[in-house]
């Protein structure tokens, strides 16, 4: 199955008006039931309830084999998770998570308590908050590229040539030689000993998304072609580069399915700015998500969404948002 879209920013600010209004009207009718002298067992408001509850969060840090610095992991819990004790929660699973935490369990909640879809738990992995600037950039490009990946630095007479090499030698790599990382090693603790901690610890069910965006969007590509079962969804944000699409080709090679739903997106933006220009942030996405289109792969549920007006720094927020969405859909 495969769909696309087109989006532009007044579809999302007229969905955003639509919420607030939601919630504004919501808050003033049940306050008017809360004063009206109604039976409060039969007009309580749902708001006051735990389902509406503030998420709880907890944060420590975890070490990974293979991997010679710590991990900052979150968890956040949705209101709703204790009214249960029996249910479980899909999980969504954020990289990046010093980053993007916050914003990605507040959508959650905003989300499900419209009911635009489930409530589920949050999961983000980072860098404790002590690392520099540096630190954290070196670290993440380390964790996020896989051994072997591929990089041409052949042919100087291409504009990326040299904006491949400045990037590659601010991450510590040798440019004489194709760049390597911890890829496997974090793809292993993501979904080998952290998940299974945090599934001791708290009610998961076996549904789990994967958001990454920029570097987690170029990791989340990759891990989907290396342990496609992983993860049920796969949301690749502004990620998608030549690497991704060799990994497709030599998928496709030994394999004529691909059992998942996954969601890809960019901003028309990026291509004005050289460093995802180099890399045709833009270009790859489509002929990526063309790509899986043409194979056919039977059981895969694919939509594309390039999004007006936005760049690598406001392009995130939508495709997080749109693409939890979609991949939690039954």
């Amino acid at each position: 199955m495969f769909s696309s879209r087109i989006t532009d920013h007044f579809y999302f600010l007229n969905m955003y008006k639509k919420s607030v209004f939601f919630l504004l009207f919501t808050y003033a009718f049940t306050a008017g039931i809360s004063h009206s002298g109604a039976d409060p067992a039969k007009g309580q408001s749902k708001m006051n309830s735990p389902y509406y509850a503030p998420q709880t969060t907890d944060s420590f840090n975890l070490s990974a084999d293979g991997i010679n610095w710590e991990f900052e992991v979150r968890v956040s819990l949705p209101g709703s998770y204790n009214l249960n004790t029996t249910e479980r929660f899909p999980v969504l699973w954020v990289l990046d998570g010093s980053l993007y935490h916050g914003s990605a369990a507040e959508m959650v909640n905003v989300n499900a308590i419209l009911e635009r879809m489930p409530y589920v738990i949050v999961v983000s992995v980072g860098y404790p908050m002590n690392n520099t600037r540096d630190e954290y950039q070196k670290k993440r490009t380390k964790d996020f590229f896989f051994e072997g990946s591929i990089v041409d630095l052949s042919n100087d007479d291409d504009p990326a040539t040299q904006i491949y090499k400045h990037a590659i030698s601010q991450s510590g790599q040798d440019t004489t030689e194709a760049v390597s990382g911890n890829g496997r090693a974090f793809l292993d603790f993501l979904t080998g000993s952290l998940r299974t901690k945090l599934s001791q610890q708290y009610r998961m069910s076996d549904k789990h998304v994967l958001f990454g965006h920029s570097g987690g969007g170029m990791f989340s590509s990759r891990a989907l072609f290396t342990q496609p079962d992983a993860f049920s969804g796969y949301i690749i944000s502004s990620g998608t580069t030549d690497d991704a699409i060799q990994a497709e080709i030599e998928y496709a090679k030994n394999n004529k399915d691909l059992n998942a739903k996954v969601f890809v997106a960019a901003g028309d933006l990026e291509v004005a700015v050289a460093q995802y220009a180099a890399i045709r942030l833009v270009s790859n996405t489509v002929k990526f998500a063309e790509n899986l289109a043409l194979r056919n792969y039977p059981s895969l549920k694919l939509e594309v969404q390039l999004h007006h007006d936005k760049d690598h720094a406001t392009v995130w927020p939508l495709s997080l948002s749109e693409g939890m969405i979609w991949a939690f859909q039954e």
